[in-house]
This record gives C-alpha cells, structure tokens and sequence, in this order.
C-alpha cells in the first residue's frame, strides 16, 4: 500500500512546503458538519487538528505540482516526517479526531509489505488517505513522473492525500 498511496506524491513540487498552525475551528457535532461540503480550507484545518490531537508536530501541507492541479484543482498533500513509522495508536486518535469532525473512517489496513498501515478517510465530496509508512528514494521514484525522478527522497512518517470531486473554490495559489 505504500508505494500506491505514495503515488500521490508525485505531484508533490520540490520544496515550498507550507507549516500548519494551530488549528483555528472547534469541533462541531459530526451529524451537521457531515452534511456540509467543507471547502478547502475546513479540511486543511480538520487535518491540522486531528494531526496534533495525534501528538504529531511539524505538519506541512506540501504544495501540488501545478501540472497535477490542472488535472484536479481539489488535491492537497500534507505530510509528518517521524523518526519511525508512527505508533497505530497515535495514528488512531487522528481518526478519531475526524470522525469527532464529521469524516468516515475506515481501516487500518495493512500495507502488506510491513513497511506501514493507513486508513481511508471520507467526508463527501472530500477523500482522504492517510498513510503511515517508510517509503525508500527508489519506491518514491518509480511514482515521479519524468524530469521530477531526481526529486525523490526517503520518507518515514504520516502521509495525508485529499482529493475532492467538487470545488467549491479554486485551488491555493501554487507560487
């Protein structure tokens, strides 16, 4: 699983990661939060509160390759570097925190190769993947597309991809 969820990665721009901050929303009751279509910043401020509800510091949103917006303008990555892949139960307070957000949580699942686990996380029109894994240069380099291979490194940690069927704004500026 981890090389297909680290698929995602690449789109991912070199450098130019974005820090997140404390998360700014409180928690609503799930039942109306469910019903409304979040936009793109009320998932990035979901993920930013689950992940620190998970013990995790250092969350960076990564910026999208602009060729893969142009493709889906609804795509974010966010990403924790951890020193191991991070413990199940960490990993299972942030979902937690987003389901307490509205989101449906399903999982974990096994990536099958004991390299990580990850869970799949949904919030219509919304699609998560958070994935917690070590994912070698080489794996992430077969998933770059041409003239971005030499971008690849090494990753242990939590990988969370979002991607949306509907906008209902357009993208962040991808500077």
């Amino acid at each position: 699983m981890s090389v297909a969820v680290v698929a995602v990665l690449a789109g991912c721009g070199g450098g130019g990661a974005e820090k997140a901050g404390k998360p700014t929303a409180s928690a609503s009751p799930a039942a109306s939060r469910a019903a409304a279509v979040p936009t793109m910043d009320e998932v990035r401020r979901d993920i930013s509160a689950a992940v620190a509800t998970g013990g995790f510091e250092g969350l960076n949103f990564v910026r999208v390759d602009p060729e893969v917006l142009r493709r889906n303008p609804c795509q974010l990555l966010a990403r924790v570097e951890t020193p191991a892949v991070p413990r199940s139960s960490a990993v299972a307070e942030v979902t937690g925190e987003l389901k307490l957000r509205g989101w449906q949580v399903s999982g974990p699942y096994d990536s099958g190769d004991g390299q990580g686990f990850g869970y799949s996380v949904t919030r219509k029109p919304w699609n998560l993947s958070l994935t917690a894994a070590t994912v070698t240069k080489e794996e992430m380099a077969t998933q770059l597309p041409l003239g971005k291979k030499d971008r690849a490194s090494d990753f242990t940690g939590l990988m969370i991809f979002g991607a949306s069927s509907a906008c209902r704004e357009p993208a962040p500026s991808q500077e």
